[in-house]
């Protein structure tokens, strides 16, 4: 087979979750299949960085993306205007005679009038079930464009079945259409020494001593607010008083929440680092005494299972495809509910034997999950497509 992959996502959302599935499974692919042709598509940009101190000229910019004898990168000009980027992959997909196009990331970037099978991977319905938590922009085009992009997909794939249940109910695709391959932890989620991941947390951010966490973005549908008024309502009875992290940029929604905490008098004891790289998560996710998540909807949601893999207890909610994801090895919440949450950070904050529960629970459960796994299945699934 001759198979084209949209890399857009890997390229520019890295680290969100559309990002980490597009960038990991392109990966994964390349490690596992060294028989088929791959192409991933992804915008190039300028040189990055002044020239090397002998002058030479740094190469220009490229995704982190494999370079195999199977697996190539196809560079074009970023623009603005998205759906010309769209025209000029369906343009080279017309030009290679590809057996099949995979777009990774919700179907927006559908190339028109694809030459070939199109398989698209559906994550989550989050316009349809919760809108008011979208821009109007994503919102508009997202409504406009799925009905579509499920009807003329060839396949479609979902990392939960959660999605494929809401696919079916809202959208009536199928079940016969779709393909379930649930996404995993990449390999830097792991457990790593307990005192180095403390001096990380107290050298780059000034963590000293135990702290609860939270990763994952500051969108109205993570449920934030009912956090903070959680904490607020037991940070007093629990041993320590452990202050709340929220990582993240700290963009309009993430400046919502400073001011919320200030107006729950809980200045100095939540605590806003903004944006955490990649290369520090693993380190924060260990010296957190408790990973706090209690999103209303996810299509799969990673951050739980990052933390577990690198053995961080985790409470999580029991809403939309988290029970998938944590299965017994959380503590499930719902996330309606304040006194859930609430009751839940005072137990497992107070209780050193049950975070250690949890803590060997959330290890087995996060080597359930792999992307070689993921990209075998996804593998299959181009397979049937090709006939």
């Amino acid at each position: 087979m001759k198979i084209g992959i949209d890399a857009r996502a890997a390229a520019r959302y890295r680290g969100t979750g559309l990002g980490t599935y597009t960038h990991r499974l392109i990966w994964a692919l390349s490690e596992l299949d060294r028989y088929n042709e791959y192409t991933a598509f992804a915008p190039a940009a300028a040189p990055a960085g002044p020239a090397g101190s002998g002058g030479e000229t740094p190469p220009a910019w490229a995704p982190d993306l494999p370079l195999t004898a199977n697996f190539t990168v196809f560079p074009f000009p970023a623009h603005p205007d998205r759906g010309e980027e769209d025209s000029t992959i369906s343009r080279e997909l017309a030009s290679g005679a590809f057996t099949l196009h995979h777009v990774p990331h919700n179907g927006l970037g559908f190339p028109p009038d694809p030459p070939c099978p199109v398989v698209t991977t559906v994550h989550d319905l989050i316009p349809y079930v919760l809108p008011q938590t979208c821009t109007r922009r994503y919102l508009d085009r997202f409504l406009a464009r799925m009905p579509e992009i499920c009807a003329r997909s060839a396949l479609i794939l979902t990392v939960s079945r959660h999605t494929l249940q809401d696919l079916y109910r809202i959208l009536g695709v199928p079940e016969t259409k779709i393909v379930v391959t649930y996404e995993a932890p990449e390999p830097c989620y792991r457990p790593l020494p307990f005192a180095e991941a403390n001096a990380r947390a107290a050298e780059k951010y000034g963590l000293r001593g135990p702290f609860f966490l939270y990763v994952g973005g500051f969108s109205p549908r993570k449920n934030l607010p009912a956090l903070l008024s959680a904490y607020a309502a037991v940070r007093n009875d629990l041993p320590d008083r452990p202050p709340l992290v929220l990582a993240g940029s700290l963009d309009p929604a993430g400046q919502r929440l400073v001011d919320r905490a200030k107006d729950l008098g809980l200045t100095g004891e939540v605590l806003f680092p903004g944006f955490v790289p990649l290369a520090d998560l693993p380190y924060l996710y260990r010296a957190a005494r408790l990973f706090v998540y209690p999103s209303l909807y996810e299509g799969f949601g990673l951050p739980p299972l990052e933390a577990m893999a690198c053995g961080t207890p985790v409470i999580s909610s029991r809403e939309s495809s988290l029970p998938e994801v944590v299965g017994d090895a959380g503590f499930l919440i719902d996330p309606y509910d304040p006194d859930s949450l609430a009751t839940a950070l005072l137990k497992l904050g107070s209780n050193p034997e049950a975070r250690e529960a949890l803590r060997h629970r959330g290890l087995r459960r996060a080597k359930a999950f792999s992307w070689r796994r993921t990209a075998a299945e996804t593998l299959l699934a181009y397979e049937a497509v090709a006939g």
